[in-house]
């Protein structure tokens, strides 16, 4: 049976769940918001089937597909999609919380994750991002997941578990492009832990790398769908990489989208 939580735990716990309430507020103010922000609303948008407007490239759209099923709530009233998708950010921001303490937990005392977690809880990017709609937390949950899902496939050599890890990997990239750098993570800590019947495995291979291939084509295809097929339906993606608009018939496709009334 679990310890009873000490008088310390219990005021942990109280204030990590008033710092969780502020996040609601906090996603209350509608004038915190940025040119990303309106990206990932606008390929919402496009999800929906608004032809009219351009599609962000380099945008990750993970976010926005997350959002998109929110914005069909201004059907109901005209505002409630955009208090829905900075709902689901306020509860994305309660299940990195939770995660981290479930990670913190597997290397220190139950206290000392806690604390960890409190310590997470005044970060910056809770009080900016929320409001804002950017995919850091979203992509810090994910890979937070990821960590807990690799450690426990590498301790039982699970095929289900890889294979989970390889999807963990995918959605990572598809929430932030740079997330990209977590193979490379768990390749050094391989090779740090001497590893090497796992290293020369191909399920550890097709684990790491799968998620590579996946990426290319679902980019691709997303390109190929919004501007048709040309040059970038192929080489896209590594301009996308390097943050570069992409060029379709000569003209940049422009990645911020002031006019978009939101």
């Amino acid at each position: 049976l679990a310890k009873p939580f000490s008088i310390w735990e219990k005021v942990m716990i109280g204030i990590l769940i008033v710092m969780y309430l502020y996040y609601f507020f906090v996603a209350g103010q509608i004038h915190q918001m940025a040119h990303d922000s309106f990206n990932y609303l606008n390929n919402a948008r496009l999800l929906l089937g608004e032809k009219e407007l351009l599609y962000a490239a380099t945008s990750p759209p993970l976010l926005s597909i997350l959002i998109a099923p929110m914005l069909l709530l201004d059907g109901i009233f005209l505002g409630m999609g955009f208090i829905g998708a900075k709902l689901l950010m306020v509860i994305v921001s309660g299940a990195l919380l939770y995660v981290t303490f479930l990670f913190l937990k597997l290397y220190f005392n139950r206290k000392m994750a806690l604390f960890g977690t409190f310590l997470l809880s005044l970060n910056i990017i809770f009080i900016h991002h929320v409001p804002a709609l950017f995919p850091d937390i979203l992509s810090g949950f994910l890979l937070t997941v990821l960590f807990l899902v690799y450690l426990k496939a590498r301790k039982e050599q699970s095929n289900r578990f890889l294979l989970l890890t390889s999807v963990l990997i995918f959605l990572s990239f598809l929430a932030k492009l740079p997330n990209g750098m977590i193979v490379f993570i768990i390749f050094a800590f391989e090779v740090f832990t001497r590893n090497w019947t796992f290293l020369k495995s191909k399920k550890f291979w097709i684990t790491i790398l799968l998620p590579f291939f996946l990426y290319y084509l679902a980019f691709s295809g997303a390109y190929t769908i919004a501007y048709g097929f040309n040059e970038n339906s192929f080489i896209g993606v590594f301009r996308s990489v390097g943050g570069l608009a992409l060029v379709n018939t000569n003209e940049e496709a422009i990645q911020t989208f002031y006019q978009v009334d939101w």
